[in-house]
């Protein structure tokens, strides 16, 4: 089937080219009786604006990327909503890629998103991983600023702007909370590295562990619930069940609850059950669920927010066809916020109701 152009909108319309033009790419000095026609035409004919072509030809671009880490994760989804209420009313909407679908990382999907990415012509990157040195470098060269959420950027890299949460802070006042409890031991579930969330969150684990006198044990799964289940199973199967359970983001909750629910233990009555990264439903569980809330949707706000000021910031020239510019970042940049700890019943403590 043949696409509608621009001039089957003037033919159908009965108006110029050039009219036709000015309505489309939202330009002024068009009548507002003119103009509803041209989009009601437009409209009828399936007619889409070009935009990449458009911000093109202006030297602008309207597109930031938003690259998250597998949506199965429920803080993905908070977090780019977030993004997505802080943008409406810009001009500028996320285009959002998932780089781990289903907690799996691989160098060739990162490469490969990037690629993609820079073939849109982003205003700007948001990205929930640390992206590869040369990933860094080609998006630099494109003049197309970075802002790293829930992820620090990588190590030297002095350039970048992010929103990351205080996690060691987060994970010692978890693990004083378990000591209030007197649990002596813990089981940490955890993603592999690959999610830099998890080297703070396990050391501050470790801090409070050691500050309670309890003993920390930490598992590694893949970051999906399949695994995480499979792995709690194996660890059950060598080791006596410990007094509390820590899930190191909701993905590896969901695997705990599959495997405790398969073997008909009891939360909190035979374990407690904690986790990082608070969700809708967490309160509605049975029992409901205490957790660690970095708030991702106040986090994809800022980072949003974060990403449309270095745009503003950002020298038009070099924008398009790459050049000397580069994007401009200030310490002021960098920012970190603070969790708060959601206790409910999963963890043993009675109800609040």
């Amino acid at each position: 089937m043949t696409k509608p152009t621009m001039a089957d909108v003037s033919r159908e319309s009965g108006l110029s080219l050039w009219t036709v033009s000015q309505v489309l790419n939202e330009k002024p000095g068009v009548a507002e009786g003119t103009r509803e026609l041209v989009q009601a035409v437009a409209h009828d004919l399936g007619y889409v604006v070009n935009r990449a072509a458009s911000d093109l030809k202006r030297n602008e671009q309207s597109g930031i990327a938003v690259i998250t880490a597998s949506t199965v994760n429920s803080y993905y989804i908070d977090m780019v909503q977030g993004i997505h209420a802080e943008l409406r009313g810009s001009r500028h909407t996320a285009m959002v890629t998932d780089i781990a679908a289903e907690g799996h990382f691989t160098q060739a999907a990162e490469d490969l998103t990037i690629q993609s990415i820079l073939g849109a012509r982003p205003a700007a990157v948001i990205s929930t991983l640390p992206l590869s040195t040369d990933n860094l470098d080609l998006l630099r060269r494109w003049d197309v600023p970075v802002v790293f959420v829930d992820s620090p950027p990588p190590a030297g890299v002095q350039d970048a702007a992010s929103v990351t949460t205080d996690n060691v802070r987060a994970s010692e006042d978890l693990g004083a909370h378990l000591g209030i409890h007197g649990y002596r031991t813990w089981l940490a579930l955890m993603y592999p590295g690959r999610w830099t969330t998890r080297s703070p969150r396990e050391a501050g684990l470790r801090a409070a562990a050691q500050q309670v006198g309890a003993v920390l044990h930490v598992a590694e799964s893949d970051n999906d619930p399949k695994s995480a289940a499979a792995n709690l199973n194996v660890y059950l199967q060598r080791n006596p069940l410990p007094d509390a359970l820590i899930a190191g983001n909701a993905p590896m909750l969901q695997g705990i609850m599959q495997c405790l629910a398969d073997h008909h233990i009891l939360i909190p009555d035979d374990v407690a059950v904690v986790a990082f990264d608070d969700f809708a439903w967490a309160g509605l569980l049975k029992p409901p669920m205490t957790v660690v809330d970095e708030d991702a949707d106040a986090i994809g706000r800022r980072a949003a927010e974060l990403a449309l000021d270095l745009i503003d910031r950002q020298p038009a020239t070099g924008r398009v066809k790459g050049g000397v510019t580069g994007p401009i970042y200030t310490p002021a940049d960098r920012l970190i916020t603070q969790a708060t700890l959601r206790i409910r019943e999963s963890c043993g403590c009675p109800s609040r109701r």
